[in-house]
Protein backbone atom coordinates (compact mmCIF):
# COMPACT_ATOMS: atom_id res chain seq x y z
CA UNK A 1 0.00 0.00 0.00
CA UNK A 2 1.06 3.59 -0.56
CA UNK A 3 1.83 6.00 2.24
CA UNK A 4 -0.39 8.99 2.86
CA UNK A 5 2.57 10.99 4.20
CA UNK A 6 5.96 11.72 2.66
CA UNK A 7 9.21 12.78 4.29
CA UNK A 8 11.51 14.97 2.20
CA UNK A 9 15.18 14.79 3.12
CA UNK A 10 17.93 17.27 2.39
CA UNK A 11 21.55 16.43 3.18
CA UNK A 12 20.45 13.41 5.22
CA UNK A 13 17.94 15.28 7.41
CA UNK A 14 14.17 15.32 7.20
CA UNK A 15 13.15 18.89 6.36
CA UNK A 16 9.41 18.29 6.02
CA UNK A 17 6.95 15.47 6.58
CA UNK A 18 3.40 15.94 5.34
CA UNK A 19 0.79 14.76 2.87
CA UNK A 20 1.70 15.17 -0.81
CA UNK A 21 -0.78 18.05 -1.11
CA UNK A 22 0.65 19.85 1.93
CA UNK A 23 4.20 19.41 0.63
CA UNK A 24 3.25 20.89 -2.73
CA UNK A 25 1.10 23.79 -1.49
CA UNK A 26 3.03 24.69 1.69
CA UNK A 27 6.70 23.74 1.27
CA UNK A 28 8.90 24.18 4.34
CA UNK A 29 11.82 25.62 2.40
CA UNK A 30 13.11 26.38 -1.08
CA UNK A 31 14.49 22.85 -1.47
CA UNK A 32 11.06 21.27 -0.90
CA UNK A 33 9.39 23.85 -3.16
CA UNK A 34 11.72 22.96 -6.06
CA UNK A 35 11.85 19.24 -5.26
CA UNK A 36 8.11 18.92 -5.91
CA UNK A 37 7.69 20.78 -9.18
CA UNK A 38 8.51 24.32 -10.20
CA UNK A 39 8.00 27.28 -7.92
CA UNK A 40 8.65 30.99 -8.07
CA UNK A 41 10.87 31.86 -5.10
CA UNK A 42 10.85 35.54 -4.26
CA UNK A 43 12.73 37.31 -1.47
CA UNK A 44 10.73 39.71 0.63
CA UNK A 45 10.54 41.70 3.84
CA UNK A 46 7.54 41.88 6.16
CA UNK A 47 6.49 45.53 6.22
CA UNK A 48 3.52 45.35 8.56
CA UNK A 49 1.11 42.98 10.26
CA UNK A 50 -2.54 43.15 9.23
CA UNK A 51 -4.70 41.75 12.03
CA UNK A 52 -4.21 38.19 13.23
CA UNK A 53 -3.51 36.35 9.97
CA UNK A 54 -2.20 38.78 7.39
CA UNK A 55 0.85 40.82 6.57
CA UNK A 56 2.14 43.16 3.91
CA UNK A 57 5.31 41.88 2.23
CA UNK A 58 7.61 44.03 0.14
CA UNK A 59 8.84 41.89 -2.75
CA UNK A 60 11.21 42.88 -5.55
CA UNK A 61 8.29 43.74 -7.84
CA UNK A 62 5.88 45.36 -5.39
CA UNK A 63 3.78 44.69 -2.32
CA UNK A 64 1.82 41.49 -1.64
CA UNK A 65 -0.77 40.95 1.05
CA UNK A 66 -0.24 37.40 2.35
CA UNK A 67 -1.57 35.17 5.12
CA UNK A 68 0.90 34.73 7.97
CA UNK A 69 0.44 33.49 11.53
CA UNK A 70 1.36 35.17 14.79
CA UNK A 71 5.11 35.10 15.22
CA UNK A 72 6.01 36.80 11.95
CA UNK A 73 7.14 40.32 12.74
CA UNK A 74 7.73 43.50 10.78
CA UNK A 75 11.22 43.58 9.33
CA UNK A 76 11.54 39.78 9.03
CA UNK A 77 13.27 38.52 5.90
CA UNK A 78 11.19 35.85 4.18
CA UNK A 79 10.94 33.94 0.93
CA UNK A 80 7.63 33.73 -0.88
CA UNK A 81 6.81 30.63 -2.91
CA UNK A 82 4.20 30.86 -5.64
CA UNK A 83 3.48 27.95 -7.98
CA UNK A 84 3.40 28.89 -11.71
CA UNK A 85 -0.17 27.65 -12.14
CA UNK A 86 -1.36 30.10 -9.46
CA UNK A 87 -0.02 33.22 -11.20
CA UNK A 88 -2.85 34.47 -13.42
CA UNK A 89 -2.29 36.45 -16.61
CA UNK A 90 -4.82 39.07 -17.73
CA UNK A 91 -4.92 41.45 -20.68
CA UNK A 92 -6.03 44.39 -18.48
CA UNK A 93 -6.10 45.24 -14.79
CA UNK A 94 -9.78 46.28 -14.59
CA UNK A 95 -11.02 43.03 -13.00
CA UNK A 96 -8.42 42.94 -10.20
CA UNK A 97 -7.92 44.87 -7.00
CA UNK A 98 -4.16 44.29 -6.99
CA UNK A 99 -2.21 43.53 -10.15
CA UNK A 100 1.29 43.94 -11.52
CA UNK A 101 2.23 45.10 -15.01
CA UNK A 102 4.45 42.54 -16.75
CA UNK A 103 5.94 41.68 -20.13
CA UNK A 104 5.93 38.15 -21.57
CA UNK A 105 9.54 37.09 -22.25
CA UNK A 106 9.00 33.54 -23.50
CA UNK A 107 6.26 30.95 -24.03
CA UNK A 108 6.81 27.17 -23.98
CA UNK A 109 4.04 24.93 -25.27
CA UNK A 110 3.52 21.97 -22.89
CA UNK A 111 0.42 20.39 -24.38
CA UNK A 112 -2.68 21.34 -22.44
CA UNK A 113 -0.80 24.29 -20.91
CA UNK A 114 1.87 26.77 -21.90
CA UNK A 115 4.48 28.00 -19.45
CA UNK A 116 5.29 31.69 -19.74
CA UNK A 117 8.32 33.50 -18.41
CA UNK A 118 7.23 37.04 -17.55
CA UNK A 119 9.19 40.02 -16.33
CA UNK A 120 7.59 42.20 -13.66
CA UNK A 121 9.72 45.13 -12.44
CA UNK A 122 12.91 43.25 -13.49
CA UNK A 123 11.83 40.08 -11.62
CA UNK A 124 11.31 36.94 -13.71
CA UNK A 125 8.29 34.81 -12.81
CA UNK A 126 6.95 31.60 -14.32
CA UNK A 127 3.24 31.21 -14.91
CA UNK A 128 1.02 28.71 -16.70
CA UNK A 129 -1.90 29.41 -18.99
CA UNK A 130 -4.24 27.20 -20.98
CA UNK A 131 -2.65 26.46 -24.37
CA UNK A 132 -5.65 28.05 -26.08
CA UNK A 133 -4.68 31.39 -24.50
CA UNK A 134 -2.99 33.58 -27.08
CA UNK A 135 0.17 34.92 -25.45
CA UNK A 136 3.41 35.68 -27.30
CA UNK A 137 6.77 37.14 -26.28
CA UNK A 138 6.58 40.93 -26.06
CA UNK A 139 2.94 41.01 -24.90
CA UNK A 140 2.20 43.49 -22.13
CA UNK A 141 0.02 41.76 -19.53
CA UNK A 142 -1.18 42.09 -15.94
CA UNK A 143 -0.42 39.50 -13.28
CA UNK A 144 -2.76 38.53 -10.48
CA UNK A 145 -1.20 36.70 -7.54
CA UNK A 146 -3.90 35.44 -5.15
CA UNK A 147 -3.08 35.85 -1.46
CA UNK A 148 -4.00 32.24 -0.73
CA UNK A 149 -1.55 30.98 -3.40
CA UNK A 150 1.49 32.40 -1.58
CA UNK A 151 3.46 30.57 1.10
CA UNK A 152 5.92 32.42 3.33
CA UNK A 153 9.14 30.74 4.36
CA UNK A 154 11.13 32.28 7.21
CA UNK A 155 14.54 33.09 5.81
CA UNK A 156 16.59 32.16 8.86
CA UNK A 157 14.80 28.97 9.91
CA UNK A 158 13.36 27.54 6.71
CA UNK A 159 10.11 26.94 8.58
CA UNK A 160 6.91 27.67 6.65
CA UNK A 161 5.01 30.56 8.14
CA UNK A 162 1.76 30.39 6.21
CA UNK A 163 -1.49 30.33 8.18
Amino acid sequence: SMSSRIAVMEKGKIVQEATPRELYLAPANAFVAEFLGNSNLIDGTIKERDGDNGCLVEASFGYLRINAPVGVFSGAKVAITIRPEHVRIHRDSAAMQKSFAARVESVSFLGEQSECQVLVNETALRCRVASATSVVPGDEVWLEIPMEACTLIADETGVPVNG
